[in-house]
Protein backbone atom coordinates (compact mmCIF):
# COMPACT_ATOMS: atom_id res chain seq x y z
CA UNK A 1 0.00 0.00 0.00
CA UNK A 2 2.80 2.42 0.86
CA UNK A 3 4.45 1.86 -2.50
CA UNK A 4 1.32 3.08 -4.27
CA UNK A 5 1.27 6.30 -2.22
CA UNK A 6 4.90 7.22 -2.76
CA UNK A 7 5.61 8.76 -6.17
CA UNK A 8 7.87 7.02 -8.65
CA UNK A 9 10.07 10.12 -8.81
CA UNK A 10 10.82 12.59 -6.06
CA UNK A 11 9.89 15.34 -6.45
CA UNK A 12 7.03 14.84 -8.87
CA UNK A 13 7.58 18.28 -10.40
CA UNK A 14 11.15 19.23 -11.28
CA UNK A 15 10.15 22.90 -11.11
CA UNK A 16 6.87 23.59 -9.27
CA UNK A 17 4.27 24.78 -11.79
CA UNK A 18 7.09 25.55 -14.21
CA UNK A 19 8.29 28.58 -12.23
CA UNK A 20 9.08 28.93 -8.53
CA UNK A 21 8.42 32.67 -8.64
CA UNK A 22 4.77 32.21 -9.61
CA UNK A 23 2.21 32.80 -6.94
CA UNK A 24 2.60 29.72 -4.75
CA UNK A 25 0.80 29.16 -1.49
CA UNK A 26 4.09 28.08 0.01
CA UNK A 27 5.92 31.39 -0.30
CA UNK A 28 3.35 33.86 1.00
CA UNK A 29 2.18 31.90 4.05
CA UNK A 30 5.79 31.38 5.12
CA UNK A 31 6.52 35.09 4.75
CA UNK A 32 3.41 35.88 6.80
CA UNK A 33 4.48 33.34 9.44
CA UNK A 34 7.90 35.02 9.56
CA UNK A 35 6.24 38.37 10.22
CA UNK A 36 4.19 36.74 12.97
CA UNK A 37 7.37 35.35 14.54
CA UNK A 38 9.07 38.73 14.35
CA UNK A 39 6.17 40.25 16.29
CA UNK A 40 7.08 38.15 19.33
CA UNK A 41 10.83 38.02 18.80
CA UNK A 42 12.86 39.34 21.75
CA UNK A 43 9.94 39.44 24.17
CA UNK A 44 11.69 37.02 26.46
CA UNK A 45 15.44 36.40 26.51
CA UNK A 46 16.40 32.92 25.25
CA UNK A 47 12.83 32.05 24.28
CA UNK A 48 12.64 33.32 20.73
CA UNK A 49 10.95 31.15 18.09
CA UNK A 50 14.24 30.25 16.38
CA UNK A 51 13.03 26.81 15.34
CA UNK A 52 10.14 28.29 13.37
CA UNK A 53 12.23 31.11 11.91
CA UNK A 54 14.97 28.68 10.87
CA UNK A 55 12.40 26.39 9.29
CA UNK A 56 10.96 29.30 7.32
CA UNK A 57 14.37 30.33 6.01
CA UNK A 58 15.27 26.72 5.15
CA UNK A 59 11.96 26.12 3.36
CA UNK A 60 12.17 29.33 1.35
CA UNK A 61 15.80 28.66 0.41
CA UNK A 62 14.96 25.12 -0.63
CA UNK A 63 11.95 26.19 -2.66
CA UNK A 64 13.28 29.33 -4.34
CA UNK A 65 17.00 28.65 -4.73
CA UNK A 66 17.62 24.90 -4.65
CA UNK A 67 14.51 23.29 -6.18
CA UNK A 68 14.90 24.74 -9.71
CA UNK A 69 18.52 23.53 -9.97
CA UNK A 70 18.58 20.41 -7.77
CA UNK A 71 14.95 19.25 -7.47
CA UNK A 72 15.56 16.41 -5.01
CA UNK A 73 17.64 18.54 -2.68
CA UNK A 74 15.30 21.52 -2.96
CA UNK A 75 12.19 19.47 -2.29
CA UNK A 76 13.87 17.80 0.69
CA UNK A 77 15.05 21.10 2.20
CA UNK A 78 11.61 22.60 1.66
CA UNK A 79 9.90 19.64 3.31
CA UNK A 80 12.26 19.72 6.29
CA UNK A 81 11.75 23.46 6.66
CA UNK A 82 7.97 23.20 6.56
CA UNK A 83 8.10 20.34 9.10
CA UNK A 84 10.20 22.54 11.40
CA UNK A 85 7.64 25.34 11.10
CA UNK A 86 4.81 22.99 12.04
CA UNK A 87 6.74 21.31 14.85
CA UNK A 88 8.12 24.59 16.17
CA UNK A 89 4.69 26.17 16.34
CA UNK A 90 3.56 23.29 18.57
CA UNK A 91 6.58 23.52 20.86
CA UNK A 92 5.34 23.67 24.49
CA UNK A 93 7.82 26.39 25.48
CA UNK A 94 6.40 28.67 22.81
CA UNK A 95 2.83 27.96 23.92
CA UNK A 96 3.78 28.93 27.46
CA UNK A 97 5.12 32.39 26.68
CA UNK A 98 3.58 33.78 23.52
CA UNK A 99 0.01 34.71 22.58
CA UNK A 100 -2.10 31.91 21.21
CA UNK A 101 -3.25 33.86 18.19
CA UNK A 102 0.35 34.12 16.96
CA UNK A 103 0.96 30.43 17.53
CA UNK A 104 -2.23 29.32 15.82
CA UNK A 105 -1.57 31.68 12.91
CA UNK A 106 1.95 30.29 12.44
CA UNK A 107 0.65 26.72 12.56
CA UNK A 108 -2.11 27.39 10.01
CA UNK A 109 0.25 29.26 7.71
CA UNK A 110 2.67 26.35 7.99
CA UNK A 111 -0.15 23.97 7.11
CA UNK A 112 -0.92 26.03 3.98
CA UNK A 113 2.75 25.84 3.00
CA UNK A 114 2.73 22.08 3.64
CA UNK A 115 -0.27 21.80 1.32
CA UNK A 116 1.75 23.29 -1.54
CA UNK A 117 4.83 21.19 -0.76
CA UNK A 118 2.79 17.98 -0.69
CA UNK A 119 1.20 18.75 -4.05
CA UNK A 120 4.46 19.64 -5.81
CA UNK A 121 6.83 17.14 -4.18
CA UNK A 122 4.60 14.10 -3.76
CA UNK A 123 1.92 14.80 -6.34
CA UNK A 124 -0.93 14.11 -3.93
CA UNK A 125 -4.12 16.15 -4.36
CA UNK A 126 -4.47 18.72 -1.59
CA UNK A 127 -7.40 20.95 -0.57
CA UNK A 128 -5.91 24.30 -1.60
CA UNK A 129 -4.69 22.99 -4.95
CA UNK A 130 -8.07 21.38 -5.63
CA UNK A 131 -9.77 24.73 -4.88
CA UNK A 132 -7.38 26.47 -7.24
CA UNK A 133 -7.93 23.94 -10.03
CA UNK A 134 -11.68 23.96 -9.61
CA UNK A 135 -12.38 27.67 -9.11
CA UNK A 136 -9.23 29.38 -10.36
CA UNK A 137 -7.34 32.12 -8.59
CA UNK A 138 -10.47 34.05 -7.63
CA UNK A 139 -12.22 31.02 -6.20
CA UNK A 140 -9.16 29.92 -4.26
CA UNK A 141 -8.79 33.46 -2.90
CA UNK A 142 -12.42 33.42 -1.75
CA UNK A 143 -11.85 30.03 -0.10
CA UNK A 144 -8.79 31.38 1.72
CA UNK A 145 -10.68 34.51 2.83
CA UNK A 146 -13.58 32.43 4.16
CA UNK A 147 -11.14 30.14 5.97
CA UNK A 148 -9.36 33.19 7.42
CA UNK A 149 -12.64 34.60 8.75
CA UNK A 150 -13.46 31.26 10.37
CA UNK A 151 -9.99 31.15 11.94
CA UNK A 152 -10.31 34.71 13.28
CA UNK A 153 -13.69 33.89 14.81
CA UNK A 154 -12.20 30.74 16.31
CA UNK A 155 -9.23 32.64 17.71
CA UNK A 156 -11.55 35.09 19.42
CA UNK A 157 -13.17 32.14 21.20
CA UNK A 158 -9.83 31.02 22.67
CA UNK A 159 -8.97 32.20 26.17
CA UNK A 160 -7.26 35.54 25.76
CA UNK A 161 -3.70 36.02 26.89
CA UNK A 162 -2.58 39.62 26.76
CA UNK A 163 0.58 40.56 24.99
CA UNK A 164 3.28 41.01 27.61
CA UNK A 165 5.54 43.99 27.85
CA UNK A 166 8.96 43.24 26.36
CA UNK A 167 11.59 42.44 28.97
Amino acid sequence: MIESLWPATFPVEAVPDGDVLRSHHLIYPLLAAFVSCLRVHDWYPRRDPWLVEGGIVLALFGFLAAWPHRPGLGASLTGIGVALVLAGSLRPLWWQYFPRDQQVAVFLLGAAAADDWISHALGWPTPLDLAFKRWGVEGAAVAVIVLSVVVVIGLRALPRRDYPEPV
